[in-house]
Order: structure tokens, then C-alpha cells, then sequence
């Protein structure tokens, strides 16, 4: 049996949200089983753990772009992050994630910050171009 479909704001919060919350406050906050947050968790490889830091995939998830972009970012020094030592992985700190996300996606940020992450169920994020995230930075 198929359940309803996840929303790119669902996918956003349980990306934001997975650090803080444990899989069952997830699932009551969004209305969903718990096998349902975990299951979508594990298919999309957002694993819920309880680590600190972001990786570019999740970082791309929520900004609608490519990992490869966000790793150029990092290379370039417009996201601060930090290289994992002896791998060619890079971690973002939560308060670059969140500031990224309030400066090119503000209409999220202020969804979040209101407690309601899908308010507008089906929104398709648009992606950011190199000139939008130069000019942010």
C-alpha cells in the first residue's frame, strides 16, 4: 500500500530536523508513521542520525541545486566548510545550512520559523544560479 507523497517541504524539514528530533517526533510533527520517515529516509540515503553537520547532498536537497555545485561552493570558499581528514568529503556546520537557506530560500525560512512546514504543499524549489549565490556571498 503507497502512502501519499512526500512534499519538498517535508523533505526539507526532515533534513533540517533529523539532528534535533528523534524519528517519532519527526513522524507526529508531519503526520506520517515512523516507518514512513525512516523508509523515506533510508530510500533518499538521509540517514536519521544525531551528528552536527550537513553534507552536500543534503545541502543540495534543500537549495534545489546540484552536490557538485555546492562542493564548487566549498571549494571556492563561498560556503564555509571543512574537508572530513583523509577524504575528499566535506562537512557543513548548521549555522552556514541555516543562513544559506534563510538568504536564497526565504519563503521556506519563514515557513519553518512559523511552525509550518507544509504550507504549500507541491512547491518546486527553483534552482540558484552562479550569479544569485556570488551576489549573496
Amino acid at each position: 500500500m503507497a502512502g501519499r507523497r512526500w512534499t519538498p517541504d517535508e523533505e526539507a524539514f526532515v533534513i533540517l530536523n533529523r539532528r534535533r528530533l528523534t524519528v517519532a517526533a519527526l513522524a507526529r510533527y508531519l503526520g506520517r508513521t515512523e516507518r514512513a520517515v525512516i523508509s523515506w529516509s533510508y530510500r533518499n540515503r538521509v540517514w536519521p542520525w544525531t551528528g552536527s553537520w550537513y553534507t552536500p547532498i543534503d545541502v543540495a536537497r534543500l537549495l534545489g541545486v546540484s552536490r557538485q555545485h555546492i562542493c564548487r561552493l566549498c571549494t571556492r570558499r563561498v560556503i564555509r566548510a571543512r574537508r572530513v581528514p583523509g577524504m575528499r568529503r566535506w562537512l557543513i556546520p548548521p549555522e552556514e545550512v541555516a543562513r544559506l537557506v534563510r538568504e536564497h530560500r526565504p519563503d521556506l525560512w519563514q515557513r519553518w520559523q512559523a511552525g509550518t512546514p507544509g504550507a504549500r504543499v507541491g512547491e518546486r524549489p527553483r534552482p540558484l544560479t552562479e550569479r544569485e549565490v556570488r551576489r549573496a556571498a
